[in-house]
């Protein structure tokens, strides 16, 4: 955009410095106020010409930045849902891999508890017999 408005203002000069020269050379066998008053108006109608391709090239390019930030965002919505389910999925399996640890942890030890049991129950029974009546 800054180059398109350096190109206009050189544009400008250059009409400006030949509006000049036209002036000068009719000074010197008279000029006439219609010629420069003609000159001038052509120039600014190269100008608001000039100004207006800008402007829409300016909205042609603030179209095509909102088209590329939707879809940027869209696509950044996009990704961020599909990290979230992977990372859900991630969590779930992880987890669940824990829950089964857990439970063949707890399992084990049960049978421990069981074995131990079954190995030392005339034992434990006469301990607490022994306690129970001591007092």
């Amino acid at each position: 955009m800054y180059k398109l408005m350096y190109n206009i203002s050189q544009y400008l000069y250059v009409c400006y410095l030949q509006m000049l020269t036209q002036v000068l050379k009719k000074r010197q066998g008279g000029y006439d106020v219609n010629d420069v008053i003609n000159k001038l108006s052509d120039i600014e109608q190269a100008s608001v010409n000039i100004m207006d391709s800008a402007n829409a090239r300016k909205k042609e390019i603030a179209a095509q930045m909102a088209d590329k930030t939707s879809s940027f965002d869209a696509q950044i919505q996009a990704d961020t849902a599909k990290k979230l389910a992977d990372l859900r999925t991630q969590m779930e399996v992880d987890m669940q891999a824990k829950l089964s640890k857990q439970k063949s942890d707890a399992e084990e030890t049960l049978r421990q508890m069981e074995d131990s049991y079954a190995a030392h129950h005339t034992e434990y029974a006469q301990a607490l017999f022994r306690t129970m009546t001591e007092r």
